[in-house]
């Protein structure tokens, strides 16, 4: 393990930041870091067990889309589950926010997979340094949109959590953003690395260039319009750059199905009722290996579930989902 800059001694309001060395992992030349954000609950005592919360972002966003705005704005997922008694790990995606500066966007997604499931692995050894000896800690991999669909990658390729929490994505993708020529090419097989980046360079026009146009599609409400405008401004404050390949790779119907039918462990599927593909008979069937599967509706919520006013919700259920299904799988510290 290597920290590029070392997390700062865990005390009030227990979190650190540190930039991990995830090199190892990325069959790209250079070096590669990812940068995380470490809350540790308030008061552990000897021998509990600890959960942690292995957070991946969605496009354009940081880390912080799960901890977003001031301590008391109400906003924060983050610190709403460090009070309730568990852990988190916030990553920036490789190659956006404080993650390798410079990094090219348009690195893969399985690159950045691997990389966020590294960073967690050694956050999780650092977490566990800081807790008494004998708290043991299972993981949780939470990822909201396409964070959603890099957490499942990289469970099937590492197996590290004891489940996995999905939150606003669909392995159907958004088809109606493809033109007919590409809905072909992504319903004929395997789309190749060739064919994804043009798809992506059409719809993120500019979005990888100094310069260019940032915003990514938005074939669906990300906020309802009576949002509190406190909330928009902090998800606003947690913007990054595109990453093109890894945002159309989960528009394209069928996009990881071949992930998704490794995952074995149980799954959380979230999301809002103004998110037109969150549906039960659509996803619920594509997780066949999983024989444990929650599907959870957040009411009067869009894509940006962290500031719908109704946020808390869900929030109190998915914690509630992983107190249970961690437990069973137990990671002692020092492991």
């Amino acid at each position: 393990m290597q920290i590029a800059e070392p997390a700062s001694t865990l005390t009030s309001p227990r979190r650190s930041r540190a930039r991990y060395d995830v090199t190892r992992v990325v069959d790209e030349p250079g070096d590669w870091f990812v940068s995380a954000e470490l809350l540790v609950p308030t008061s552990v005592p000897g021998g509990d067990h600890v959960t942690v919360l292995c957070c991946t972002p969605g496009g354009g966003c940081t880390g912080e889309y799960f901890d977003l705005g001031e301590a008391d704005a109400g906003f924060s997922f983050a610190q709403y589950a460090q009070a309730a008694g568990f852990a988190c790990v916030l990553i920036d995606n490789l190659g956006t926010g404080r993650s390798t500066p410079g990094a090219d966007p348009w690195i893969s997604p399985q690159n950045i997979a691997r990389a966020g499931a590294e960073a967690f692995a050694l956050a999780t050894h650092d977490l566990a340094a800081a807790l008494p000896a004998t708290t043991t800690i299972a993981t949780v991999g939470v990822g909201h949109s396409m964070g959603a669909m890099l957490t499942l990658m990289g469970q099937a390729m590492r197996g590290q959590h004891s489940a996995i929490a999905s939150l606003g994505f669909t392995p159907s993708g958004l088809p109606n953003v493809l033109s007919p020529e590409e809905l072909r090419v992504a319903t004929s097989g395997p789309v190749p690395l060739e064919a994804l980046t043009s798809i992506a360079r059409r719809i993120f026009s500019g979005a990888a260039h100094p310069g260019g146009d940032q915003r990514a599609p938005e074939p669906f409400p990300f906020n309802l319009p009576d949002t509190d405008p406190a909330g928009l401004a902090a998800v606003g404050a947690a913007a990054t750059n595109i990453l093109p390949l890894s945002g159309v790779l989960s528009l394209l119907p069928g996009n990881i199905s071949e992930y998704i039918r490794q995952i074995t462990v149980p799954v959380f599927l979230g999301g809002g009722d103004h998110e037109p593909w969150h549906r039960a008979d659509e996803l619920v069937p594509a997780f066949e290996s999983s024989a444990d599967i929650t599907f959870y509706t957040l009411a009067d919520a869009a894509h940006n579930h962290n500031v719908a006013a109704t946020r808390e919700l869900l929030w109190r259920r998915l914690l509630d989902w992983a107190a249970v299904v961690a437990t069973a799988h137990p990671w002692p510290t020092g492991s």
